[in-house]
């Protein structure tokens, strides 16, 4: 042994690495890899991250040789970081397609390494996918539910044929816990050409299972949709079919519409589909809004389309979309439109609603509502400036619980259309009942491809980036805008996909906090005052066990000037496999990210390991368990 490790031998705490050694634990070399460079982040109000602070470079979520596509499927981790869902095709054809999933944490780091998890492999091509938590768990530590729709294509006319839909439900290591398949919906057991079943707009429904719109389109017959609950066990709780909301007849076409979905607080959730019909149905599946569909436009509701719901804790909604307001000119008018419903399904601001923007040329609203926070809703449109729609400008209003517009009369504008180039745009909540932004944008005059644009309106409706927006990723090539999810510290993780050597996409991410600087996390609130430690702590790593990386936090109560602090791996033998700290630290709260790898880079093998922190004249030994 080495003299360190005779030193050790001599502490309390190597008695467990004896007991386990006696007990015939071995060890197995492997060896492919390089090491992940480890990081340690202090608790303070901003700090350097792994992820990019360059919009010419940032982060790759995945760029493996190949396309990866379809990354709009996007969850928060509850603890600062997402859940990305993306495409990667395995063959030439584009329905060769594998799902994949890679946690990226507040700091940028992947915990689920390069290779990702694949989480769904099949023979048809899988889309139509949407994703919620379970909600049983907190944190890092909850699961998820995912739903996946297999088209399968006929190959001599390379058109779709028919589609199943099955469902899986993840733990928070995206491992199945519904077998290797899942569970297929039923009673959908065969392949029937030109029938198409769809499930979507999963939500929690409070107790650990999703409630789900299902449907089944039959060509040149009908379309039937229906609503249908998951325990988490995975049982149909509705029937075998679940609550039908509506059966749709049209032997001249095959339409079918818009079809929207939101928890309503109670076990039960509100529905929507196309120009504003609704329905809620509580946890039982009983309708509760009458037999057939409502609708809170009752004046005009063909010229009314209702974009998005946000769910009222009351079971009511608040609904945001855009009403036609006629031609001029050859030209289409439309403005902004918002009304509230109760529990009951009644309207509470007026008959009409309220209009929430000016009638403007193409205006395109509806967009997607986040809440403010306090009772209201934020949402965002864009309207022509000239004729044709050359340039696009991109407004914000806030509403109030009553349906007061608590912004500008015309809104705030967050991208002047004769300055940038907006298109497709998503947004989040910045925590504090302002918003966050994030667009396509062509206004690179020496690059007609989309960059990537975000802008934060806080509160009160100020602007608190660069007046047009700051550049999250201005490369020169096409950058596509998938989707966004806020931080919980103020900022916002955007994700996108990014077009590589002209024929390949890959998957970026990009963090940005409320300042609007990108890869600095924001721990803590403004005035927030930190409290240091009362004690010196290493905490219990998590995941653990861990398979691909796992976390740890240890706390420094130091009074005088920073000593040196050691956090280093042990194996069974009580052998230093890593270091992951030496170096001299202050007082706080730290994390380290560990991959498994030992100094020279290399795999360990599965096994118990050891974590043991010196400083300060404290010492402490944690457990970890790693499993290949």
């Amino acid at each position: 042994m080495t003299q360190l490790t005779q030193g050790l031998n001599k502490l309390s705490e190597l008695n467990e690495l004896k007991r386990l050694s006696q007990r015939g634990i071995t060890m197995k070399k492997m060896a492919k890899g390089i090491l992940l460079v480890v990081g340690f982040i202090m608790m303070a109000s901003s700090v350097e991250a792994q992820w990019s602070h360059s919009c010419t470079e940032n982060t790759p979520i995945c760029n493996w040789y190949g396309d990866q596509g379809a990354a709009g499927t996007l969850l928060s981790d509850s603890a600062g970081g997402a859940i990305v869902i993306f495409g990667h095709r395995t063959g030439p054809y584009e329905w060769e397609v594998d799902a994949y999933a890679q946690h990226i944490d507040r700091e940028g780091y992947l915990l689920w390494g390069n290779s990702a998890r694949l989480i769904e492999s099949s023979p048809g091509n899988y889309h139509g996918r949407s994703i919620a938590r379970d909600g049983i768990l907190k944190n890092n530590d909850g699961g998820w539910y995912l739903i996946i729709r297999d088209v399968y294509f006929n190959h001599q006319t390379l058109l779709e044929d028919s589609s199943m839909v099955f469902f899986q439900r993840y733990d928070s290591l995206a491992n199945p816990l519904w077998g290797e398949k899942g569970i297929q919906m039923t009673p959908m057991n065969s392949v029937m050409g030109d029938t198409f079943y769809g499930a979507e707009h999963m939500v929690n429904d409070g107790e650990g299972g999703i409630i789900f719109v299902r449907t089944r389109y039959i060509k040149d017959k009908e379309m039937k949709v229906w609503l249908q609950r998951m325990s988490p066990e995975g049982e149909f709780m509705w029937d075998s079919v679940g609550v039908q909301m509506l059966c749709y007849h049209d032997p001249d076409s095959f339409y079918f519409g818009f079809t929207d979905l939101v928890p309503d607080g109670q076990g039960g959730a509100v529905f929507c589909y196309e120009n504003g019909y609704f329905q809620r149905v509580d946890r039982d599946g009983h309708k509760l809004w009458g037999e057939n569909l409502i609708h809170p436009w009752p004046e005009a509701p063909e010229s009314t389309v209702v974009g998005y719901m946000l769910p009222m804790r009351d079971g009511g909604v608040i609904l945001v979309g855009s009403r036609y307001e006629g031609r001029h000119g050859g030209h289409d008018y439309s403005c902004v439109k918002a009304q509230r419903l109760d529990g009951d399904g009644n309207p509470l601001w007026g008959e009409g609603g309220v209009q929430v923007s000016p009638v403007g040329l193409e205006l395109s609203g509806g967009g997607k509502v986040v809440s403010d926070g306090g009772g209201g809703a934020i949402t965002v449109w864009s309207v022509a400036d000239t004729l044709w729609g050359v340039h696009r400008s991109v407004y914000a209003q806030r509403i109030d619980s009553l349906g007061n517009l608590l912004w500008d009369e015309e809104g705030v504008l967050i991208c002047d259309g004769a300055v940038g180039c907006p298109g497709r745009r998503r947004m989040c909540t910045d925590g504090t009942g302002g918003v966050i932004i994030a667009w396509e944008d062509r206004r690179n005059e020496t690059n007609w491809d989309c960059d990537i644009y975000g802008q934060r309106i806080d509160s009160a409706g100020v602007v608190r980036w660069k007046e047009n927006g700051i550049p999250i990723s201005r490369k020169l090539r096409t950058q596509d805008c998938q989707s966004i999810v806020s931080d919980g510290s103020g900022g916002a993780i955007i994700v996108w996909t990014e077009l590589n050597y002209e024929t390949d996409w890959d998957v970026y991410g990009q963090q940005v906090n409320g300042k609007g600087q990108l890869g600095v996390v924001d721990w803590v609130e403004p005035g927030y005052k930190e409290v240091l430690p009362s004690q010196f702590a290493l905490l219990q790593n998590y995941p653990n066990p861990f398979n691909a990386t796992t976390i740890i936090n240890y706390e420094l109560r130091i009074k005088n000037s920073p000593v040196r602090t050691t956090l280093k791996i042990y194996n069974i033998l009580g052998e230093e496999v890593v270091t992951l700290v030496d170096k001299k630290q202050k007082a706080g709260s730290y994390r380290v990210v560990w991959d498994g790898r030992n100094n020279q880079g290399k795999e360990l093998v599965s096994g118990i390991y050891f974590c043991r922190l010196i400083t300060g004249g404290f010492s402490q030994v944690r457990k970890l368990a790693l499993i290949r």
